[in-house]
């Protein structure tokens, strides 16, 4: 009955969902209107794009937590196309409102 667990080699997806659960919580407040919300959602997620590639650069060089390096990198990615396209679609909807 004595089973040894072994380690999961799936990555930790987790991490991407609470990065894209950040983003949609900033881009939600930076939408609100009649203020300029796209410029400080734009800077705000080029910001979380920066923190999320330093920390899977770091975690890739780090041996311990070297499987937690691609989740990072894919959030980092995630975020910038879903974040531009976001910011892109508010401004060519600015003068439809």
């Amino acid at each position: 009955m004595n089973e040894v667990k072994e380690k999961s080699t799936k990555p930790n997806m987790w991490i991407v969902g609470i990065n894209l659960l950040g983003m949609l919580f900033y881009a939600a407040l930076c939408n609100i209107p009649g203020s300029n919300g796209i410029i400080v959602m734009w800077l705000v997620m080029i910001g979380h794009v920066a923190v999320c590639f330093l920390v899977g650069i770091i975690s890739a060089i780090m041996p311990e937590y070297r499987k937690n390096a691609m989740p990072w990198v894919l959030s980092a990615v995630l975020i910038l196309i879903i974040g531009l396209s976001t910011c892109y679609l508010a401004v060519g909807n600015m003068g439809q409102i």
